[in-house]
């Protein structure tokens, strides 16, 4: 996608939106490394990104004061909301065996 740097957070899950992961990642090199940024400035950096009308936007606007204070407040909330994804380790084996489901046609199955 062109410049993904400035597309927005929809929080929706649809095809085209950011990964929750690399959003938050996102924010966080807006102002990770550069000294005197305020908790508030964080916040309304991490708001201003949200797309408008959006689930994520409804969640930012829902949220109670206190976790909007600071950043870690709000970056705590943000991973309760879009948890991370836990990626299942497959075995050589059944990695193999799934590909093989994959491959065969119905009738093969018969």
């Amino acid at each position: 996608m062109a410049n993904d740097s400035n597309k927005m957070f929809y929080g929706d899950g649809q095809a085209g939106d950011w990964n929750p992961r690399d959003y938050i990642k996102k924010i966080k090199c807006g102002f990770v490394g550069k000294a005197g940024v305020k908790e508030a400035d964080k916040v309304e950096l991490f708001s201003l990104s949200l797309a408008s009308t959006s689930v994520a936007e409804s969640w930012f606007d829902a949220l109670d004061p206190i976790h909007t204070a600071t950043w870690a407040a709000l970056e705590k909330e943000f991973n309760v909301k879009w948890p991370k994804e836990v990626l299942e380790e497959k075995s050589p084996q059944e990695m193999a065996d799934k590909m093989l489901d994959l491959c065969m046609s119905p009738t093969d199955a018969q």
